[in-house]
């Protein structure tokens, strides 16, 4: 549960930066 909360805040960052 914990590692799908983490990937899922690292892919949003992500997407925020890409933007």
């Amino acid at each position: 549960m914990l590692a799908g909360l983490t990937l899922h805040l690292h892919w949003a960052i992500s997407v925020k930066h890409s933007k």
